[in-house]
């Protein structure tokens, strides 16, 4: 939780705390003799911890992220740390959870760590097959971990290691391509379930596809699709599709911010301003309906409980919540004023909604964003709109940019900036969107819950061919099966018997 809340934002409006709380993620290993060999802590999981969980490498992209805006003596004695804490992590998963067969790495889903909520409901007994699954969001996080190992090994004048880290990045990229992408779906499967079965699920999170659309140009081609059609609902994107009909809300069922603020920038990325609003309506009217950041939310009715007999929920949530407050921050900073930091360079790419610009900004023509904190330096952003009218598609971007009333063209410096600093945008360049949104707003359940699981009534083996009955558990009489044999679908429309 603490590093997706750093990576969001939290490093830029408080990074020695930040900083301060990513270091206490990080441990010797326990059977180090004599001490030593720093590693990053796992939160706990299905099945325990590390390593049927192995998204700990998530603590990377924050620790990467935070370098950006510490002093110059926080982030030398910090990079020592990190690099010390990521290389011998990566080194660690790639003995234990790193399979060359196939190239991607075990481990839980990121985040949906409630195996009743996301997993077959075989491994509620049985977290093997958990610890047997591969995720897109933690592979994912893998990748990122390995590109920023890279990275840093390249400042810190290690080539060598800087160039084995590179071929793993690239050789990962190929696996998560061929591991993930599902045949006729514009969506990316969440996981491969088990060693039993290869095959990926036609399943899908959200965290996952953001990541992926965020990572480098791993899905360089696909990633306006992804956003444009994973399914949405009028509050905003659920964290799984398609839902669970037999298990409460929380991870099923629901709306998580700090995840639609991952989608949020992913949004923002491929300049789709129907999900970018979507997004900003949700993470605003959660907060205001609850006047607090929530966790979480039903998806249908953005409640931060909904009644519905044995599956109400959410069943855990709370107020105050970090990530939640970090993706609002981020939605506002990273989004809206689009502000970012990299290497010393300020860069600023605004992207504004034109409906949201003309219902819920109407009244105003400019926001300020007021004392953003850089490095003991101050930014005040200012947000000049075009006149509202009545129109409603595409999205509003950068015209000009002024820094203290001299015109910047491209980044601004670290080193051109004075003690207080008004970067005043001209956001009335209008660019339309082409992409939209898939939005559900029929809730029945053929159209948000995926088939009940089948029962398997009868399995036999004779003279080496393979027998089994399955039963549609209730499912309508047009349901059909495939089978698939060690990943490849072997059948398919197959109706209910032997």
């Amino acid at each position: 939780d603490t590093a997706y809340s750093v990576e969001l934002a939290l490093a830029i409006v408080d990074p020695v705390r930040s900083m301060n709380s990513l270091l206490f993620k990080i441990s010797d290993k326990k059977d180090a003799a004599g001490g030593g060999f720093p590693e990053i802590v796992q939160d706990t999981g299905s099945g325990g911890s590390w390593p049927v969980s192995t998204d700990r490498v998530v603590w990377a992209i924050a620790a990467y992220e935070l370098l950006n805006y510490l002093g110059t003596a926080d982030r030398d004695s910090f990079f020592e740390a990190a690099y010390e804490a990521i290389t011998n992590t990566v080194e660690t998963d790639r003995i234990v959870v790193y399979d060359p067969r196939d190239g991607l790495y075990y481990g839980e889903q990121s985040f949906l760590d409630w195996r009743e909520q996301t997993y077959p409901s075989w491994t509620k007994e049985n977290t093997v097959h958990i610890g047997m699954s591969k995720s897109l969001s933690t592979n994912i996080l893998h990748l990122n971990a390995l590109k920023i190992l890279s990275e840093m090994a390249g400042e810190a004048g290690d080539a060598i290691e800087a160039a084995k880290y590179l071929q793993w990045v690239t050789d990962l990229e190929t696996a998560i391509k061929n591991g993930f992408i599902i045949d006729g779906s514009p969506l990316l499967s969440t996981f491969r379930t088990t060693e039993l079965d290869s095959s990926p699920v036609n399943k899908h999170d959200l965290l996952g596809q953001s990541l992926a659309v965020l990572s480098g140009d791993i899905f360089m081609d696909e990633s306006a699709d992804l956003i444009a059609n994973y399914p949405r609902t009028p509050h905003g994107a659920p964290v799984i599709w398609p839902q669970n009909p037999f298990a409460p809300i929380y991870h099923n069922r629901a709306i998580w911010p700090f995840v639609t603020a991952y989608d949020l920038k992913a949004a923002h990325k491929v300049k789709n301003a129907d999900a970018v609003e979507n997004g900003i309506r949700s993470l605003m009217y959660g907060a205001a309906f609850n006047l607090s950041n929530m966790e979480n939310f039903e998806f249908t009715a953005l409640a931060n409980y909904y009644s519905d007999g044995d599956y109400s929920g959410p069943v855990v949530n709370s107020r105050r919540q970090l990530w939640s407050v970090a993706g609002y921050l981020s939605m506002v900073i990273k989004v809206l004023a689009g502000f970012d930091a990299k290497d010393g360079e300020l860069t600023f790419s605004p992207l504004i909604p034109v409906s949201f610009r003309n219902d819920v900004l109407k009244e105003t023509g400019r926001l300020v964003l007021r004392n953003v904190p850089f490095k003991g330096k101050l930014l005040n952003i200012h947000l000049v709109m075009p006149p509202a009218d009545g129109s409603k598609d595409g999205y509003y971007t950068v015209k000009s940019i002024l820094h203290n009333g001299r015109p910047l063209s491209g980044g601004l410096n670290e080193s051109a900036l004075s003690d207080i600093n008004d970067i005043v945008i001209d956001v009335t360049t209008k660019l339309n969107d082409i992409n939209g949104i898939k939005l559900i707003d029929n809730y029945g359940a053929s159209h948000i819950y995926a088939p009940k699981e089948p029962v398997t009534t009868a399995i036999s083996v004779n003279s080496g061919n393979i027998s089994f009955s399955l039963n549609k558990n209730g499912e309508p009489d047009s349901t059909t099966f495939s089978v698939f044999r060690n990943g490849v679908r072997v059948a398919t429309g197959l109706s209910e018997g032997t």
